[in-house]
């Protein structure tokens, strides 16, 4: 094969295995949820918020989030790693064994047919539960 389609075939294996792996994390990745301050402050005038524990005195330059106990209610972003190492792990052993078969000497119908392949593949990962 051409080098120059040789390393078009590898970039675009390389492309699609990085919009993977980054659909991967956005897809098992829960968004942080936040507060805006009037949400915080309607939470306190309605009771449903309390002060943390261990608090005995408040300063004029506290934080509110410092003072009150906002985790029922924000947290930060949470990711099922376990899952995301798995399908990482799958995602990257096979785009590594096609780059080898394409970098090798594959021709150029093959390296297209390979490279419907991974992109088969990578579809097949995402769309998993």
């Amino acid at each position: 094969m051409d080098p120059r389609k040789e390393v078009y075939a590898i970039n675009e294996l390389m492309a699609v295995c990085n919009e993977t792996l980054n659909e991967i994390n956005i897809k098992y990745t829960e968004k942080a949820k936040t507060l805006t301050a009037f949400q915080r402050c309607k939470l306190i005038e309605r009771g449903k918020v309390f002060l943390k524990n261990g608090i005995t005195e408040v300063q004029p330059n506290d934080e509110i989030s410092d003072v009150f106990d906002f985790t029922k209610f924000e947290y930060s972003a949470k990711a099922n790693q376990e899952k995301i190492d798995s399908l990482t792990s799958q995602v990257k052993i096979t785009y590594k064994t096609i780059k080898d078969t394409v970098a090798i000497g594959g021709d150029e119908e093959n390296a297209l047919s390979i490279l419907k392949e991974f992109r088969a593949f990578c579809n097949q990962i995402l769309e998993a539960e």
